[in-house]
C-alpha cells in the first residue's frame, strides 16, 4: 500500500534499530530486509541473501533490478542498498578496540545510504567509503551515495550526469581523491566528477539522490522500511520510543517524515490503531503486482510480505493516531478492516520538494473466502495511490493478495504434514490482467526443531488470458522463523516473519516465456498448531510475446 512508502514509524526503525548486536567473530553483519534479487560473492561462489543471512567480511553485495537490501553490521551500523547496486566489504573488524576496529567498503555500483555505528563514531580515522572518483571519511553519522554511470535518471526521464554523487543528513563528511579534499556538513550536497576532479558543492540535490529504497516499487516501505531516519533521503522530523530484544536495551532516538501507519502492520489495517487495543494476535502473508508512473518514467512492481503479530496493550503507544485514523470507523474486527473500502488523503514532508499531498484508495475485496481452520480469510484488493509534489508527481495502481487468520501459539518440533489446497486468488499481474487458477495444488511440510522444509507434492498451475501463457510452479526449500518483541510504554508487539523461498529454492516452468520464469514464496503459518498454511506468490517472467516482463502475483491457502 502505497502510504507506507512515505513513512517511517517508531515501531518500523526498532526492527533496524533492535537488531542483536551479538555477533560470530567471523561475522560482519546480518541483512535486515531483502526484497527482490539479492547475494553475496563469496569465496567465488554466488549466496542468495534472505533476512537474517549472515554477512562476512570480503562479501561482494550485489543488488538486482527491482531489489532492495538492507544490513545491519555487529557495530550496529545500517546500511541500505537501493536497486542495481553492488558494494564490496573490503575490511570490516569490530571488538569494540578503538586502534584496531576498521570498516572499509566499495561501492562499486549503485547507490547506497548509511548511519554509521560505533565503529564511525569511534574509529574515524579507519572508516572509509570508496567510489570511483572519491573515498568518502566519516565526520558524522548519516549520509547518501549515488554513482552514476549512464544509469542515474531524473524525475524528468532525463539522464544525470556521470559521476559521483552525495548528500549529508547529519554530521560531516570528507570527500577526497587526487585533486584534493573538501567536507560537507548537514543539509550538505556535492558532486565529483571524476578522480582528478575537486568535489564541487550542489545547490540542491539531483531528483535521483532522493532514496525511497524503490525495490519493487511499493515494496520499500511494506517489506520493511527504508533504513535510517526517515523514509526519505534527509528526512526530518523527531520523536523518541524504546525497544527491547536480547542483546538491546534502553532508549533510542526515531525520526520521522511523516508520523502515520505502520510498516509491519497490513495495508488495509493501516491507521486503526486506536481500535486495536489489548491482547490482539493474527496473522497475515500476502503479494501484490501493479506499476506506478513517476513522470516519464513508469516502474512495475511485484513482491510478497507476511507477518505474525501478538500485540498487548495498544498499538497508539507506537504510533499517532494520523492521517489513516479515519478508517477505524470501518470497523474494530480484522474481517472489517481487510475488507472493507476507504479513501484518505494525507500530508507529509520531503525534505528534498518540500510538502507533498497524498491520496490513497482502496477497494473492496473480491474473491473473498473463508474456512473455518485458524479462522482463514482471503481474497484480493485493488489499491490506488498518488502523490502530488511541487514540481512533478507520481501515481500508481496494484492488486494486493491477502490470506490472514489466527496466530501460531506453537509450531510442531518435527514430523511431516501434508497441506492441501481450500482456497486463494486468481493471480494478478502488472497490467492489472487477472488470470485463471488451475490449480492449487498441495504442499508437504517438515517440521524439525525450528528448521522448517517446504516440497510442493502436486504443482500450482495458472495461466494468463493477455500472454497466452500457462504456469507450473513446483519448489523445494526452507523457511525459518525470526522473531523479535518490541516494547513502549505499557504495551508490546511481538512480530514473526519467515524468510521467502527465493529462486534458488523454487522453480517455474512457462509455457509461453522466451526467458526464465522465477518464483518467490512467502510462507506464513496460521492456528493454534499451525493446522493452516498461507502462502504469498510473486513470478517474474521474461521475455513474453506481448509484455517484456510479466510479474504476477497470488495468495494461497493450506491446511493438514
Amino acid at each position: 500500500m502505497k502510504l507506507l512508502n512515505s513513512t517511517m514509524t517508531k515501531v518500523s526503525l526498532a526492527l533496524l534499530l533492535a537488531w542483536g548486536t551479538a555477533a560470530q567473530a567471523e561475522v560482519a553483519g546480518r541483512v535486515l530486509v531483502s526484497v527482490g534479487d539479492n547475494a553475496a560473492l563469496r569465496a567465488g561462489k554466488e549466496i542468495k541473501l534472505a533476512a537474517g543471512s549472515p554477512i562476512e567480511t570480503g562479501d561482494t553485495l550485489r543488488v538486482g533490478d527491482a531489489s532492495n537490501l538492507q544490513v545491519r553490521f555487529t557495530d550496529e551500523a545500517i546500511m541500505a542498498l537501493r536497486p542495481n547496486s553492488t558494494v564490496r566489504i573490503d575490511d570490516y573488524a569490530f571488538a569494540n578496540k578503538t586502534e584496531s576496529d576498521k570498516s572499509i567498503f566499495s561501492l562499486l555500483k549503485g547507490g547506497l545510504r548509511t548511519i554509521t555505528g560505533i565503529i564511525g563514531r569511534n574509529s574515524r580515522n579507519n572508516y572509509a567509503v570508496k567510489a570511483e572518483t572519491a573515498t568518502i571519511g566519516i565526520r558524522g553519522t548519516h549520509f547518501t551515495l549515488v554513482h552514476c554511470n549512464n544509469d542515474c535518471r531524473n524525475p524528468d526521464g532525463s539522464t544525470g550526469q556521470n559521476g559521483t554523487f552525495g548528500g549529508v543528513t547529519d554530521g560531516r563528511i570528507s570527500v577526497s581523491n587526487d585533486a584534493g579534499a573538501s567536507e560537507f556538513g548537514k543539509n550538505e550536497f556535492f558532486f565529483v566528477a571524476g578522480k582528478n576532479f575537486l568535489p564541487e558543492g550542489l545547490i540542491s540535490p539531483p531528483g535521483f539522490l532522493r532514496d525511497r529504497l524503490a525495490g519493487q516499487a511499493r515494496n520499500r516501505g511494506k517489506d520493511k522500511a527504508a533504513a535510517g531516519p526517515g523514509s526519505e533521503s534527509g528526512g526530518t522530523g523527531g520523536g523518541t520510543g524504546t525497544s527491547t530484544q536480547p542483546g538491546v536495551s534502553g532508549s533510542s532516538t526515531v525520526f520521522t517524515t511523516n508520523p502515520t501507519g505502520t510498516d509491519f502492520v497490513p495495508a488495509e489495517q493501516q491507521g486503526v490503531a486506536s481500535s486495536l487495543t489489548g491482547g490482539i494476535s493474527f496473522a497475515f502473508v500476502g503479494s501484490y503486482a501493479g506499476y506506478w508512473t513517476n513522470g516519464a518514467m513508469t516502474q512495475d512492481s511485484a513482491g510478497t510480505d507476511g507477518y505474525q503479530i501478538v500485540l498487548n496493550g495498544s498499538l497508539s503507544e507506537f504510533e499517532p493516531d494520523g492521517a489513516m485514523a479515519a478508517a477505524a470507523a470501518l470497523g474494530t474486527s480484522l474481517k472489517d478492516l481487510f475488507l472493507k473500502p476507504y479513501t484518505v488523503s494525507y500530508t507529509w514532508n520531503d525534505s528534498y520538494y518540500g510538502t507533498v499531498n497524498s491520496t490513497v484508495t482502496k477497494g473492496a475485496a473480491v474473491e473473498v473466502g473463508t474456512d473455518s481452520a485458524a479462522n482463514l480469510t482471503w481474497g484480493r484488493t485493488l489499491i490506488e495511490f498518488s502523490d502530488v509534489y511541487s514540481t512533478w508527481s507520481e501515481t500508481g495502481k496494484e492488486w494486493d493478495h491477502f490470506v490472514f487468520g489466527d496466530a501460531v501459539t506453537a509450531l510442531p518440533t518435527s514430523g511431516n504434514y501434508l497441506y492441501n489446497w481450500v482456497g486463494g486468488t486468481s493471480p494478478t499481474d502488472q497490467t492489472l490482467t487477472v488470470g485463471t487458477l488451475t490449480s492449487g495444488g498441495s504442499i508437504n511440510v517438515k517440521f524439525d526443531a525450528g528448521h522448517i522444509n517446504m516440497q510442493t507434492v502436486t504443482p500450482i498451475a495458472w495461466s494468463m488470458p493477455n500472454t497466452g501463457s500457462a504456469y507450473l510452479l513446483t519448489f523445494s526449500g526452507s523457511t525459518t522463523p525470526s522473531t523479535s518483541t518490541y516494547t513502549s510504554g505499557t504495551s508490546s508487539v511481538t512480530v514473526t516473519t519467515y524468510s521467502e523461498l527465493t529462486p534458488g529454492a523454487t522453480h517455474t516452468t512457462c509455457s509461453n516465456c522466451e526467458g526464465s520464469a522465477n518464483s518467490y514464496v512467502r510462507p506464513q503459518f496460521m492456528g493454534s498448531n499451525a493446522q493452516a498454511l498461507g502462502l504469498g506468490i510473486s513470478t517474474y517472467a521474461s521475455g513474453m510475446s506481448s509484455l517484456s516482463n510479466q510479474l504476477m502475483s497470488s495468495a494461497q491457502v493450506y491446511k493438514r
